[in-house]
C-alpha cells in the first residue's frame, strides 16, 4: 500500500528538530508512537531515531524513522519556528521546553495545523570537553496535526507521544570528531543500513 504524502508529512512534522553548526551537540534517542485518523481509516504507527541538539545555538535536527503499514521510512528534519525556553521550578529545579503551534503550518506542504510540546527536567551532564552543562536527560513530547491533500481534498489528523533520551557516551564520542551535520549524516545512514528508505517531505509553498 502506497502511503499518501500528506500522511507522511503529518507524522514526521511531529517528531522533528534545527539552526547552525557547533561542537557540543547532545545526541538523544527517540521513541514514539501515534495514530492517524481520516481517509476512511485509523492507522497506528511507531517512530524511532535520533535528535541532535546543539544547546549553545538551539540548533536541533531529528533523524526520524517511521514504521507505518509495514513500511520503514527515514527523513532528516529540522525544527523550525519553535520556542526554546528555560523554566524555573521549585527547589532550584529547571526545565527546557520546546513548543510550536502554527495554523497553517509553514514547514511542510498541506499542513493545516501543526503543534508540538517537548519538556525535560534539566540536570548537570557532561557531553564534551567544555565540562558539565544543564540539559534534560529525557524529553517527553506530544504532538497534534491536521493535514489536507489539496489535490484530492482528503483531510487527516494525527496524534503522537514519545520520549527522547540523552546518550551521554555517544554524545561525548561524537563531539571528539564530528560536526552537527556529520553526526546527522552518520545516524541517517545507520537507519538506512537497517532497512529504512530515505524520504523527503515536500516543503510548504
Amino acid at each position: 500500500m502506497k502511503i499518501p504524502t500528506l500522511i507522511i508529512a503529518i507524522i514526521f512534522a511531529l517528531c522533528s528538530f534545527t539552526s547552525s553548526a557547533h561542537a557540543g551537540h547532545a545526541i538523544y534517542k527517540i521513541a514514539a508512537k501515534g495514530t492517524v485518523y481520516g481517509n476512511g481509516a485509523v492507522t497506528k504507527f511507531t517512530g524511532q531515531g535520533f535528535m541532535v541538539f546543539d544547546p549553545d545555538t538551539n540548533r536541533i535536527t531529528a533523524v526520524s524513522g517511521l514504521l507505518l503499514n509495514n513500511q520503514k521510512l527515514v527523513s532528516v528534519l529540522p525544527f523550525q519556528n519553535y520556542r526554546v525556553e528555560q523554566l524555573i521550578g521549585p527547589n532550584g529545579s529547571s526545565y527546557t521546553v520546546l513548543a510550536k503551534a502554527e495554523s497553517p503550518g509553514t514547514q511542510f506542504a498541506g499542513t493545516v495545523l501543526d503543534s508540538a510540546y517537548y519538556r525535560g527536567m534539566n540536570s548537570m551532564v557532561t557531553i564534551d570537553f567544555l565540562g558539565a552543562r544543564s540539559l534534560p536527560r529525557t524529553f517527553t513530547f506530544s504532538g497534534r496535526a491536521i493535514s489536507q491533500n489539496t489535490q484530492t481534498g482528503v483531510t487527516v489528523g494525527s496524534e503522537s507521544t514519545g520520549s527522547a533520551t540523552l546518550d551521554i557516551k555517544e554524545s561525548w564520542s561524537s563531539n571528539l570528531s564530528e560536526s552537527h551535520d556529520e553526526v546527522v549524516t552518520r545516524l541517517k545512514n545507520a537507519l538506512i543500513a537497517r532497512g529504512f528508505v530515505p524520504f523527503t517531505l515536500p516543503p510548504a509553498e
